[in-house]
């Protein structure tokens, strides 16, 4: 692809780009990604991204991709792990894709090593620090949403020190073009539902990953489910360890559980005006 052809394309409309004091086409990160990702191209050297190429992609094969990042992620490759992430992002795959069909399958693998190997907590905490830092990268490729998309905000229950599910909420609502926030692991329900009445959020999001969640659960989510519905938002909670004989008793909370259901529920939020308070 010569430059002439990338110069007819931003006279054409089909990349946006800016003009320089000097009057020179320049194409945004973010607006490259996605002209790149809509049009089945293929960026050859991820040099231009920030990011060294060591490896050829995964093939695309879920399993053996499933495989082969776990496999990267146990031996703390981190650069690695985060090229082969962002390729199979800029080959299509949506970032709910990526986190529902392989980061979090992969930790799951890797939380099973508990019983038997000594060295368990060092590959979890190292994986967990290497995912983190991979959904960074991701983020700095996305769009950066309108100044007047619709908030969201979420975190993770009380006592919950998992960061991973919240940041992939985060990330895959980014995506959609939200303006979202994560409070992080083991925040209050009180500390959320006041992030989303100074932010004004449409969205809220919760995230349950620890296996006994608080005795007070039902409860604290009932009150904050209250202070959602009065700024007329939606309230979701997630997680692998929401209680099973718990069930949404307020209208504008729905139980998902996964990151596509996420996204599919926030594309239903964006499409509608916000009720009146």
């Amino acid at each position: 692809m010569g430059r002439s052809t990338v110069q007819r394309w931003v006279d054409r409309g089909v990349i946006r780009a800016d003009r320089t004091v000097g009057g020179h086409r320049r194409i945004p990160l973010a607006e490259a990604i996605r002209f790149v990702r809509s049009s089945d191209l293929t960026i050859r050297d991820l040099g231009v991204l920030g990011l060294t190429e060591a490896e050829a992609p995964p093939t695309g094969d879920a399993a053996l991709a499933l495989d082969a990042l776990t496999g990267l992620l146990m031996e703390g490759q981190e650069d690695v792990f985060t090229q082969r992430l962002v390729r199979l992002y800029l080959q299509g795959r949506s970032t709910a894709e990526l986190f529902d069909g392989l980061i979090a399958p992969a930790m799951w693998r890797i939380g099973d090593l508990w019983p038997d190997n000594p060295r368990a907590v060092l590959i979890e905490h190292r994986a967990t620090a290497i995912c983190v830092a991979a959904i960074h990268q991701l983020r700095r490729l996305l769009p950066t949403p309108d100044p007047d998309a619709p908030c969201a905000v979420g975190s993770a229950v009380p006592g919950d020190p998992f960061i991973l599910p919240s940041l992939m909420a985060r990330t895959t609502l980014t995506e959609l073009g939200w303006r979202a926030t994560d409070l992080g692991p083991d925040t209050p329900c009180d500390t959320l539902a006041l992030a989303a009445e100074e932010r004004e959020a449409r969205l809220v999001w919760l995230s349950v990953s620890r296996r006994d969640p608080d005795e007070d659960f039902a409860h604290n989510v009932h009150a904050l489910a209250g202070r959602v519905e009065r700024l007329g938002a939606k309230l979701v909670i997630g997680g692998q360890t929401v209680p099973e004989s718990w069930s949404p008793r307020d209208g504008c909370v729905s139980a998902l559980k996964t990151m596509g259901e996420l996204a599919a529920f926030a594309r239903g939020c964006h499409n509608h005006p916000k009720a009146p308070t």
